[in-house]
């Protein structure tokens, strides 16, 4: 029976009242195809119900896990029983938070207004009143009556907050920066050296705004003025940071302002210039590689008199005549291949070639062969 046929039967068996006949049936669904989430969600549920074998949570969130987010239900219910360490499953509150959260994530209304409660005061090791205050916002928009009721409240918590505490929130839970700055900016403003600190660590790295490291020097400073231990190890670390990037910004200022100059006296007829500009362009050294340019430079500083480029031109117009002369060669000794062929097949009679003949003694032409007749007669001979 397929596995499609095997469901049907469970759920009617299922709707019958017939719990025990319909559990082993899902059973055969699960084994025949371990990627049935359906018949994992629904092996979930009984367990976790007691429906056709004995209540087992510890089974039904393993199932409920293999059914995944396309079941939320499932999630949720495995919610509550790491919340509430049902059965023989210990507490495990994160776990329970991320259960919840990740059915509110798929839509399940129970499941955000539970988000929100496990944020708000259900794991009081990690409390995030904005978070719950965000999930208890689209819970109470979906008609939620707990949440309805409990928004106010999370609300008022919210609003008692720090900046610097609503700038980590969006740093650290959904690595939002750009959110984070604007609120470690105002905490900074105020004279807070934590988030002055954490703002100049974001402004060197480029994490929310646009990377600046003398920005970044100059907030980290004020966090040091203001007792900030960490901001005081930042700062040495990027003093050497800074030196780097103005030599490295140096050196490549003057190797601009040389290649300027090299193509200016290229220009003015400087042969061992255009030889020295000839070779960057053909090599790709410190210029994007450009063939066509570089024997151009190479040709001018040869025909200058410049005597490494007369040399290298020598060569290379040498290597190009090899070249040449065999391709030359090639195409003669295929035109004299071709020609003897059609010596040798000119009295054929190629009607026996004809792909559509039913004589059994016919032989299909080859690839190589239809090739040779096109090129030599100018059509496709074994077709009429």
């Amino acid at each position: 029976m397929s596995v499609d046929s095997l469901t049907a039967k469970a759920d009617k068996l299922y709707e019958k009242g017939e719990y025990e006949k319909a559990f082993e049936v899902y059973k055969k669904v699960r084994s025949k195809d371990l990627g049935d989430t359906y018949a994992s969600y629904c092996l979930g549920y009984m367990c976790y119900h007691g429906q056709g074998t004995a209540k087992h949570y510890s089974n039904a969130v393993v199932y409920f896990s293999d059914a995944g987010s396309e079941y939320p239900d499932g999630l949720y219910l495995s919610g509550f029983v790491f919340r509430d360490g049902l059965g023989s499953v210990a507490v495990d509150l994160p776990r329970a938070t991320g259960c919840f959260k990740q059915a509110a994530e798929a839509g399940h209304v129970g499941a955000m207004y539970e988000t929100a409660w496990m944020y708000g005061e259900g794991d009081e090791a990690n409390i995030n009143l904005i978070e719950a205050l965000e999930w208890m916002k689209k819970a109470a928009a979906q008609g939620h009556e707990n949440a309805n009721k409990y928004l106010s409240e999370y609300e008022e918590k919210a609003a008692e907050l720090s900046d610097q505490e609503r700038g980590n929130h969006y740093y650290f839970t959904p690595k939002d920066y750009t959110e984070a700055v604007r609120w470690y900016k105002k905490a900074a403003e105020d004279g807070d050296a934590y988030s002055q600190f954490l703002l100049g660590f974001m402004y060197r790295r480029g994490q929310g705004v646009e990377k600046d490291l003398y920005e970044a020097m100059d907030w980290l400073k004020k966090a040091v003025k203001n007792g900030s231990e960490h901001a005081e190890k930042e700062v040495d670390t990027l003093k050497s940071e800074i030196e780097a990037a103005e030599r490295a910004e140096r050196a490549e200022r003057a190797a601009r302002k040389a290649l300027s100059d090299l193509i200016t006296r290229c220009e003015n007829g400087d042969e061992s210039a255009a030889y020295e500009y000839a070779l960057k362009l053909l090599n790709g050294n410190g210029v994007q590689k450009d063939e066509s340019k570089g024997y151009y430079w190479m040709r001018q500083a040869a025909d200058n008199g410049e005597p490494s480029a007369k040399e290298f031109m020598r060569v290379k117009e040498k290597e190009w005549a090899e070249k040449e002369e065999a391709r030359k060669r090639a195409a003669l000794a295929e035109q004299e291949r071709r020609r003897q062929m059609y010596e040798k097949n000119k009295n054929k009679n190629y009607s026996s070639y004809n792909s559509n003949s039913s004589s059994s003694s016919s032989k299909p032409m080859s690839e190589s062969e239809r090739r040779d007749w096109k090129y030599v007669y100018g059509y496709d001979k074994t077709h009429k």
